[in-house]
């Protein structure tokens, strides 16, 4: 959904707008391409798409229509939109691929540090940082709101401390990882639309880091959340149990 909202069409038009021109070919070819996992296999799979689906065209034009200074014209006007096209399409297939790459690995790293963070703030944990279990019941052994030694305010402060750190790490490690993506991406496109390309990628890369600020902080707020939940809920009635 992110990169349907704010990847606007950097230089293709929608439709060449020449005889007898069948967009559901050339999407079939990128759709193949998408398929790919290296920028090198995407453009060769995209350019023999597009050169299967020129031939097509021309064949079909010239069954249409007898006069070949008209398709001769039409063909170079196909042409250009191709290229344009298939610049367009890379980048939405760099984008999708390289910029989403490795943030999974990273936010589940941080999700599992601050829920041991929240573990430590919410159960008596024994040495390996299981929570104690009540020898009659078998239930996790909370903290409760007013035990001594605990004060709920306290504890929250000192997650959000601890999570922020958490989170400040991987979003640093984000930031390098898309920093170092976006020269390798550029390499890929066109000399005379670098400047174009570059510009854009970083506006993107901006997006999708403000994106993954917004994320860590609602992990942070949902484990606060959490927190606060156990410590103040009901753990001994018998509705509860």
């Amino acid at each position: 959904m992110f990169f349907a909202a704010i990847l606007p069409r950097l230089y293709a038009q929608t439709d060449p707008g020449v005889l007898g021109f069948d967009r559901n070919r050339y999407q079939h070819y990128f759709e193949r391409a998408d398929r790919e996992l290296t920028p090198e296999a995407w453009m060769s799979e995209a350019r023999r798409g597009l050169e299967l689906a020129r031939s097509a065209w021309e064949r079909t034009a010239l069954a249409l229509s007898g006069d070949r200074e008209l398709i001769a014209q039409a063909g170079r006007e196909l042409d250009a939109w191709s290229e344009e096209e298939l610049e367009w399409r890379f980048a939405q297939w760099l984008v999708k691929r390289f910029f989403g790459s490795g943030w999974e690995e990273l936010a589940n790293t941080a999700a599992a540090v601050m829920g041991r963070e929240s573990a430590a703030l919410t159960f008596h944990l024994d040495g390996d940082g299981k929570p104690l279990r009540d020898s009659e019941t078998g239930d996790p052994l909370s903290i409760r709101p007013y035990e001594e030694g605990y004060d709920l305010e306290t504890d929250l402060a000192l997650f959000r401390e601890k999570a922020g750190e958490t989170a400040s790490a991987v979003l640093a490690q984000y930031r390098e990882r898309l920093s170092g993506s976006c020269p390798e991406l550029l390499i890929y496109v066109s000399p005379e639309n670098r400047d174009r390309f570059g510009a854009e990628l970083a506006r993107l890369a901006e997006e999708s880091f403000s994106l993954k600020e917004t994320e860590m902080q609602a992990l942070i707020a949902r484990n606060e959340r959490l927190i606060a939940a156990r410590r103040e809920g009901d753990v001994w009635s018998l509705r509860k149990q």
